[in-house]
């Protein structure tokens, strides 16, 4: 179960660099500074955490639980972003075509347009606080001080890259936004997964050998899916940027 909760965490900062990689390059600057800020001033909580405190929190189900609510309300935020590019992405006519209740929907889904196109996630702030104790608990010999500003700057750099490698890898903005969309979907069910007793158990038979012709078959049908995806992205983009010539 704790590797389920490495895989949130994991999820999390994917997640938030994807979202990143969608405003401009000063703004994910500040907020990659803001979250540098976040883990020097937790510095002295970090200290005073424990390795067996760490561990019993993230063990806890209850936490667990109340962690998988607020990843199924960041997801709806998520999903309200993305209905709301699609719904901006229609030209005047489209939009003339479905009539007065369009107009009115989009009236009425503008006042969490700013929460939806800014709100990060809140999610990463006990990412990063985790992943400080565990770099305090790994140098040992290093002063706390200089443990907490190598997170700092780690987080300084990390976002910024991370989100500029990303744009680079995606020029499309349409395609960044469905990464976005499938990472926090994938955070989702993966938190809602942690929520589970850890009392289910299962047996393993007695000789199993791992199916590995099954797990390639399985990743050349999902490239040939993600391939033929792709190409007609890129073609549907190529004949309306022709088009609009």
């Amino acid at each position: 179960m704790t590797t389920l909760v490495y895989i949130v965490m994991l999820l999390c900062l994917l997640a938030v660099s994807a979202k990143l990689s969608l405003i401009g390059s000063w703004r994910t600057l500040i907020y990659g500074a803001l979250l540098g800020l976040f883990a020097w001033l937790v510095m002295p909580w970090a200290i005073d955490s424990s390795r067996n405190e760490v561990a019993s929190y993230l063990a806890s189900l209850k936490a667990r639980q109340y962690v998988a609510i607020w990843v199924t309300i960041e997801c709806a935020l998520v999903l309200a972003f993305a209905f709301r590019q699609w719904s901006v992405s229609k030209n005047p006519e489209e939009l003339r075509h479905e009539g007065r209740w369009a107009s009115i929907k989009l009236r009425l889904m503008t006042p969490l347009w700013w929460l939806q196109k800014y709100y990060i996630s809140l999610l990463v702030l006990p990412t990063l606080f985790f992943i400080e104790t565990q770099v305090i608990y790994a140098l040992p010999g290093v002063a706390f001080e200089l443990s907490a500003l190598l997170v700092a700057v780690g987080s300084l750099l990390f976002f910024p890259l991370v989100a500029l490698l990303m744009r680079w890898a995606l020029p499309l903005r349409s395609m960044r936004e469905e990464l976005v969309l499938s990472l926090s979907i994938l955070l989702c069910i993966s938190a809602l997964l942690s929520t589970t007793s850890e009392e289910i158990l299962f047996a393993p038979m007695a000789s199993s050998r791992a199916p590995f012709i099954l797990y390639l078959l399985a990743l050349i049908v999902f490239l040939i899916f993600f391939g033929a995806g792709f190409f007609l992205e890129l073609r549907r983009k190529y004949r309306s940027a022709r088009g609009h010539r």
